[in-house]
Parts: structure tokens; sequence; C-alpha cells
């Protein structure tokens, strides 16, 4: 079974500083709720490889992530190929100095057959933690939240 999803938001800052929330690991726990753990702690590029786990609906997921795709403030994307729920997550900002325009697409690969019955709540329940993830961001941005791990 395969889900995609699309999610965008507008956030009252630059590309380059929306992209600085994006690339750094340490920021992910601002804009991601769900969030547990991330190790290593690191800034992203292309082949960047990092464990995540994350607690979605009171269960434990967790992910090993690879950058396969970053383009300094354009775009961003990550993929996990493990485990029950694969996903690959692509961010693309497009903007100018007042606003940017992010849009999420999100493609959640399960090859469990049960899951194929529950397809559409899966789908809201993704776009639900999406939006969430997003408006994280949008917060943290406009916010100008700080925020290290190592502190």
């Amino acid at each position: 079974m395969i889900v995609r999803v699309k999610a965008s938001i507008k956030i009252k800052k630059t590309p380059a500083e929306i992209f600085t929330y994006l690339k750094d690991l340490n920021y992910h726990y601002l804009w991601n709720p769900t969030l547990q753990n991330v190790q290593p702690i690191s800034m992203l590029k292309k082949g960047t490889a990092y464990e995540t786990t994350s607690l979605i609906l009171g269960v434990k997921v967790h992910g090993k992530n690879i950058v396969t795709v970053f383009i300094p403030n354009k775009e961003l994307e990550i993929e996990n190929n493990i485990g029950t729920i694969r996903y690959k997550v692509s961010y693309l900002l497009t903007g100018s100095r007042d606003e940017t325009q992010i849009v999420c697409h999100t493609t959640i690969n399960n090859e469990h057959k049960g899951f194929a019955f529950s397809a559409h709540v899966l789908k809201l329940l993704i776009k639900r933690e999406l939006h969430s993830d997003l408006e994280a961001l949008r917060l943290a941005a406009e916010q100008s939240l700080n925020y290290s791990i190592n502190e």
C-alpha cells in the first residue's frame, strides 16, 4: 500500500531562515512534536544518515533516515527504507524576503497487507501530522526560536 500526502504552509521568513530549521537536526525537536530522539545530531547534507525515534499514537517508530536531495534554501528530501513504516518526505521552499511557501510531499510505503483496509485513515493521520509539523515549524521560525540538545 502506498499513501501520498501533500501539505503546504506560508511562513513570514526567508527561505534561508526556514532552511536553517530543516538542515540542523538540533532544530528538528522544535517542529516535530512526535520526535523523541535523533542520533547523531548533525547538520544535514546529501548522504547524511541518522536514526530517529518518534512516538506516534502511542507507538514507538524507529527510522534510519538518509538525505537523498539537499539543495540549500530550496529542497530537502529524506528517505527511510526500513521498518514497519517506510517513507520519503520532500520539503520544497520558494519565496522572497517577506515570505516562504513550503510544500511537503510525503509518500508512505507499507508492505503489510493488513494496512490496506486502513489506507484512508492512515492518510488522514499523516496529513494531520504534517500540518502539525509545518505549523510548529512556522511558529519556531517566525519567533526565531533557538534550541540545542547539547546546551
